[in-house]
């Protein structure tokens, strides 16, 4: 979700090029993100913790095939605590039409 929000931001920006009427956008996404990882860190914070580390010492490439247990971890926490699942692979390559006042 953080995504989608974060690219649409950037459309006021695009269409006037003035980066100031993206401002209180940006701000939003922020908040969001912000938001995101103190949960994250409140939640799961030890399963986080040990993937990312895995991920940082796996491979030069962060390859997550040698991680997949302690992201499956990580994923059992999020899931557990705070209600997120992970989507599905592929998920983020796939084409999303959104709709929009501006």
């Amino acid at each position: 979700m953080l995504v989608y929000v974060s690219v649409l931001s950037l459309v006021p920006r695009l269409e006037t090029n003035d980066s100031r009427a993206c401002i209180s956008d940006g701000k939003a996404v922020t908040a969001c993100a912000l938001d995101f990882f103190q949960r994250v860190k409140g939640s799961c914070a030890a399963e986080f913790t040990r993937y990312a580390s895995c991920l940082e010492k796996s491979s030069r490439r962060l390859e997550f095939h040698k991680c997949r247990k302690t992201q499956g971890a990580f994923d059992e926490c999020m899931k557990d605590k705070l209600g997120l699942e992970r989507p599905h692979y592929g998920y983020l390559a796939l084409t999303k039409v959104h709709e929009t006042s501006r």
